[in-house]
């Protein structure tokens, strides 16, 4: 447990550096949870193009901790975020809270964690991005490309070698809990509203983990913080920030797409119709446009598509190492058909119309218990409040905040919800969406004067949750609590085959595995 919170400590305090450092010839009022969240976009940007020529080795941490360390040697652009005894000791007990899992050793490695979200590392840290990798598998071909890797595999180096599926995913869920519990102590109405529902979010999240590498937890991380931001105060630091954000969720994995075209049709329309903002708007695109231009870069060096597994036929699909359309499509439709009906699902068979499917899936849906009261429930309170906002008469505008970003908000959410329904199915990924919704109605709710939500009430809902959670965290902590820690420092497996292999499968060049992989047409 120390090991974990001295290793997120050190991480913190480097990545803080790097955006100190990125942000120094800003001049603006940038605090320390600013320079955070600008130091890992800088860092998962600058890292996802560097893969595509270097592995992310021991020399690519080093490199990177000694920009931090530069970084943090600058001063400060503004005053320090106040230290007072409230936040130092939820600071303390979130870092305790965080790294409880830890005492579980014992706890089984996921079975996508142990069949390629390891592998995939070991690959990054290995070689540069290897073209037509997925045609060894397609799973190691869409996993290198998102930006959660290159970040995980990047410090999965040093003393944290075949750690990484223990240490990332919490050490990102540390520190969205810091920022939100920060704003519950210190931050605005809104803010304090919008933060409370997402504290309890996270919490949920805490209680679902186990060793591994699932890449859906952090995007929503990178949405919850974007959304902080949009809610508390729009600075000129939120308005860089906010775009930078999503665009970091969609690289991670493109669950936020509707999300992405709203913040792109927001600045678009900006641009057009506010000649003295495009300066601040074209800056504000810069690492979102590196982050998309490596993410989709490593995709067709590995696939030949853009995209992958998207059959959207965008990026070299012609090049020797390329997947074909029908393989690409094939990958998509068994992905999809895999979430709506699960084991069930047939691997030849392509989509059936949805009244064909629908049945079934919704059946497995209310079935599961957690789905059931994480999914449903929220959903539905949603509805209400989407209901209540609708009925209720408005009274004045509260200052501050345009009251239409929250709709436009909730609009995207339920947009998202839509498309995850067509395009994906399975309930775990779609579950965060619901709680976000409950964040921003309450923004909305607010905005419009019907709730507020005081510091004292916040913060205790808060406490009693996070009580809640110690509780059942040892709950499920003490029947390992003689356990022997074997498996926390290694767990590399063999990549198991989820399709037939391939005969047709090649090497480009014997000799030289970095030259990648095709198929023999």
């Amino acid at each position: 447990m120390l090991f974990i919170i001295a290793s997120w400590c050190l991480w913190y305090a480097i990545i803080t550096g790097i955006g100190r450092l990125a942000a120094s010839p800003w001049r603006q009022d940038i605090g320390t949870f600013d320079s955070f969240w600008l130091g890992l976009t800088c860092l998962i940007a600058v890292a996802g193009i560097a893969q595509l020529f270097f592995p992310l080795n021991t020399m690519a941490m080093s490199l990177a901790g000694a920009i931090g360390a530069v970084g943090l040697m600058l001063p400060p652009h503004s005053r320090p975020h106040r230290k007072d005894a409230p936040f130092l000791l939820a600071c303390f007990v979130i870092l305790l809270l965080t790294s409880l899992p830890s005492l579980c050793p014992t706890i089984q490695y996921s079975s996508d964690t142990r069949g390629y979200h390891l592998e995939t590392i070991d690959w990054i840290n290995s070689y540069a991005t290897i073209p037509g990798l997925a045609n060894l598998h397609s799973r190691l071909g869409y996993a290198t490309a998102s930006s959660f890797f290159s970040f995980a595999a990047l410090l999965d180096n040093w003393i944290w070698d075949g750690r990484s599926s223990w240490l990332v995913v919490q050490f990102l869920l540390a520190a969205t809990m810091l920022q939100i519990t920060h704003a519950l102590v210190y931050g605005s109405p809104r803010a304090r509203t919008y933060s409370l529902i997402c504290f309890a979010y996270l919490l949920l999240d805490l209680l679902w983990w186990r060793p591994g590498l699932y890449f859906e937890s952090p995007v929503f991380h990178a949405l919850i913080i974007a959304g902080l931001y949009a809610v508390d105060r729009l600075t000129p630091f939120a308005l860089f920030i906010i775009p930078t954000l999503v665009m970091t969720a969609f690289t991670i994995k493109p669950m936020p797409v509707v999300l992405l075209a709203l913040c792109t049709a927001t600045y678009a329309t900006a641009f057009i119709i506010k000649p003295n903002c495009r300066k601040a708007i074209a800056l504000a695109a810069v690492i979102p446009t590196l982050l998309l231009f490596g993410y989709m870069a490593r995709n067709v060096v590995t696939s030949g598509w853009a995209l992958f597994p998207s059959p959207i036929p965008i990026g070299l699909t012609n090049a020797p190492w390329a997947l074909s359309k029908d393989e690409v499509e094939t990958e998509f439709h068994v992905i999809r058909n895999f979430d709506r009906l699960g084991p069930a699902f047939q691997m030849d068979k392509r989509d059936n119309p949805v009244r064909e499917w629908v049945g079934d899936w919704l059946k497995r849906a209310l079935d599961d218990r957690f789905g059931v009261g994480l999914f449903w429930g929220p959903l539905a309170l949603s509805l209400l409040m989407t209901l209540y906002l609708g009925l209720c008469p408005k009274p004045h505008q509260r200052a501050g905040l345009p009251f239409g970003i929250p709709i436009l908000t909730l609009l995207a959410l339920y947009g998202s919800l839509i498309f995850w329904f067509f395009s994906n199915g399975s309930v775990r990924f779609a579950w965060p969406f619901a709680w976000l919704l409950m964040a921003w109605h309450g923004v909305a709710l607010y905005d419009a004067g019907l709730l507020s939500v005081g510091r004292k009430t916040a913060l205790s809902l808060a406490a009693a949750a996070g009580v809640a959670a110690c509780l059942a965290l040892l709950f499920i902590i003490l029947p390992y609590r003689h356990a022997s820690p074997s498996l926390w420092s290694t767990g590399r497996a063999d990549l198991y085959p989820l399709h037939t292999p391939d005969p047709t499968l090649r090497l480009i060049d014997q000799r030289d595995i970095t030259k990648g992989f095709r198929k023999k047409r």
